[in-house]
């Protein structure tokens, strides 16, 4: 019998290899009562059994096989001089089918991660659809982003550092597990001439739990003709949706007053929804014509004496630098009321500087510039200059700097989000491409869609918004924007990480939250997280001091240190008083627990282990 259940548990090869007490049960037949004997005299068991802590965690999910791979290293360092100098196990499984590969690595450079994918990729044609990862420098770096993208594999990273990828982790632990036990009956340390590569290939024929069937089983065949049998109870998952393309001309004859970035469209049949919606941009089609100078960020004003005179420069776009500093100069000749005269009001430096020459005008006179237009003409800032010396330029001219980097889309159904220091329906900040060719169109595609609640479920029009930063409509010259939209009913979030950003909070990364309140969060809900947990009501009640004073116009840092020295000392009187009495009392305190867990211990040991639970 000893000899039948050895000969099944110290083989690589075999699926129960190494295994626990129910898998040599299921590959042997053999009574419980004898597997747990012989386990109990080997030490390639014993001594590797893992104490059992279980935390729950979100699911995660996968769609199809090769859907999301998960990767990680495995630490070998120790046994290098073993292995040839192979220091790491490249660790990689597919999260549907749980097909895993293990690939010994001599380090953990980009090249060398490389070098493991490329081999993984010569046994199989399987090719991930995205890759998911912890936040190590191996993975990260430009060169393996760069294979990624050209074997067209999308990567996401965790940010958090306790809770990483869970599933590749647990297939770590089987592969250690197996390998030290395997050292430890045969007391030697090397896995590169084949061990490894047995216990890889064990795994993917051993039945797994979570998918109830051997990894090597599964594919894409099995996948597409799986049915639920006639008469089966089934659950179902309602998840609802529909897309809208909305370009900005499609209803001129019902709103001729829309713009580029402003229109209401009016949608073929009325929309009435039912139960809990959201909605998320998609996909943003725009041209590049915004007018780099817009009317009220294009003005040059003269102040003698609360005498205003102000010319505004003309707006729009320009396909020269030199035309933009003709119509600057047309602009000053008209506030010095020089129209008759050659008079010169700047000069164009070598490097692209400008230098205003001085005005005619007495020593009390100041020139302002818009904020937007002293950027684009490199002035340190807009103002007040004197108008009788000259005004030199830091930096090169650039028009572009009048185009905002980023817009705002803002789409009416929508619940409101905070933005900035007010609320409004907030619908995606969208990055603009200021290095684009003029006149050409420029496609914003979202992989990780954020989604809002709808404010209303029934309507038959949708009106969107473009602004810029400060609020203002961004104004193309010519072009037509479309914005396509997800809605959906019933949405959950799947991913718990994406790209260089978390992109699962409903504020978006740099926009939402700012001003005053950017402070408060940050400073505030830490103690009302971190600190309530740690000491119970004091914190909690030293957050609530510090939201009071913030709303009556407190510092918020002088409130928290103040609240938080508050609750401290609190808590060191509380700790003081529950320890009152003699050195006698405060020892029995102390070594109580101390007993209650040698109890616990004794009754432990005394009790037969369980191989089966």
């Amino acid at each position: 019998m000893s000899g039948n259940l050895g000969d099944v548990y110290h083989e690589p090869a075999d699926p129960a290899s190494y295994g626990t007490a129910w898998k040599l049960w299921d590959a042997t037949g053999e009574k419980k009562e004898r597997i747990t004997e012989y386990l109990q005299g080997e030490d390639a068991y014993t001594l590797h059994k893992p104490a059992r802590r279980h935390f729950p965690r979100n699911v995660t999910y996968a769609d199809n096989i090769d859907e999301s791979w998960q990767t990680d290293l495995s630490d070998f360092q120790s046994l290098k001089k073993d292995n040839d100098g192979f220091s790491y196990i490249l660790c990689v499984i597919d999260v549907f089918s749980k097909f895993a590969w293990a690939v010994p690595l001599k380090d953990k450079s980009a090249p060398s991660i490389i070098k493991g994918f490329q081999t993984i990729f010569k046994t199989t044609d399987r090719r991930p659809t995205r890759l998911f990862s912890d936040k190590g420098k191996e993975y990260i770096n430009k060169t393996f982003q760069k294979f990624l993208k050209e074997n067209n594999i999308t990567y996401i990273h965790t940010h958090n550092p306790d809770i990483k990828c869970s599933i590749v982790e647990r297939w770590q632990r089987t592969i250690k597990s197996k390998l030290f036990k395997r050292f430890t009956y045969t007391e030697k340390y090397r896995y590169v001439d084949g061990l490894l590569d047995d216990i890889v290939d064990a795994y993917n024929h051993t039945f797994h739990r979570s998918i109830k069937m051997r990894p090597v089983d599964v594919t894409p065949d099995r996948v597409i003709r799986k049915r639920v049998a006639l008469g089966s109870s089934i659950k179902i998952l309602s998840r609802m949706d529909f897309y809208m393309f909305l370009p900005s001309n499609a209803s001129p004859e019902v709103y001729p007053d829309n713009t580029t970035c402003h229109f209401k469209t009016e949608l073929a049949q009325r929309m009435d929804l039912h139960g809990h919606w959201q909605a998320a941009l998609i996909e943003l089609h725009y041209p590049n014509t915004i007018a780099p100078v817009v009317q009220g960020d294009n003005d040059i004003s003269l102040v003698t004496d609360n005498v205003i005179d102000t010319v505004s420069a003309r707006p729009g776009s320009f396909n020269s630098t030199f035309e933009f500093l003709t119509a600057i100069e047309n602009a000053l000749k008209a506030l010095a009321d020089d129209s008759g005269k050659e008079t010169k009001y700047f000069v164009l430096l070598p490097d692209q500087r400008l230098r205003f020459l001085p005005f005619d005008v007495d020593e009390k006179t100041k020139v302002h510039f818009s904020p937007r237009l002293a950027l684009q003409l490199g002035l340190p800032h807009a103002g007040p200059y004197p108008a009788n010396e000259e005004i030199c330029g830091v930096k090169p001219i650039d028009i572009s700097l009048g185009v905002p980097s980023q817009m705002f889309i803002y789409m009416d159904v929508l619940e409101e989000q905070i933005v900035g220091h007010t609320r409004a329906p907030l619908l995606r900040t969208v990055p603009v491409d200021t290095k684009a060719q003029y006149g050409s169109m420029t496609v914003v595609h979202f992989d990780h869609p954020i989604y809002f609640d709808l404010r209303t479920k029934s309507f038959d029009t949708l009106e969107i918004y473009i602004k810029d930063h400060a609020g203002r409509n961004v104004l193309f010259d010519f072009g037509t924007t479309m914005t396509r939209q997800d809605h959906i009913t019933e949405y959950y979030l799947r991913q718990t990480g994406g790209g260089q950003y978390y992109a699962g909070s409903s504020y978006q990364k740099r926009h939402g939250i700012g001003s005053w309140l950017g402070g408060l969060f940050r400073t505030v809900l830490p103690l009302l997280k971190s600190g309530a947990t740690a000491v119970g009501r004091k914190a909690a009640r030293a957050g609530a001091h510090v939201l009071a004073d913030v709303a009556s116009g407190d510092p918020i840092a002088d409130s928290a240190k103040r609240h938080a020295g508050e609750a401290v000392q609190n808590l060191k009187r509380r700790a003081a008083a529950a320890m009152s009495g003699s050195g006698r009392s405060i020892k029995r305190k102390r070594l109580a627990p101390k007993r209650h867990s040698a109890a616990k211990a004794r009754s432990r040991r005394s009790h037969t282990p369980d191989y089966f639970t």
